[in-house]
């Protein structure tokens, strides 16, 4: 569908449905590549470094490896809020 945002005010979002549309086989690809890809790998690809085994096998320092845990958990959170106010700020209506 279609959709004209309409201003809002406080959280969430006002529309209303204009006219119904194809999907777009390239738009519905991306879609899935950034929600199955790249934002698990950007969040998620940091912490597999943390494991212990990995972590052994590369040879890094014992005692750095619970403050890279904590700093991992930190971008995660980083990365998955940022990726929702990018996509907040896309659906909105310009003002």
């Amino acid at each position: 569908m279609r959709v004209k945002f309409l201003p809002h005010k406080g959280s969430g979002f006002s529309y209303r449905f204009i006219a119904p549309e194809e999907l777009v086989l390239a738009e519905v690809l991306k879609t899935y590549l950034y929600g199955l890809i790249v934002v698990p790998v950007l969040a998620a690809g940091p912490s597999i470094l943390g494991f212990t085994g990995i972590w052994n096998a590369l040879g890094f320092q014992k005692s750095l490896q619970i403050p890279y845990i904590i700093i991992s958990v930190i971008w995660a959170i980083i990365i998955i809020w940022k990726t929702a106010d990018w996509q907040d700020e896309r659906c909105r209506a310009p003002e």
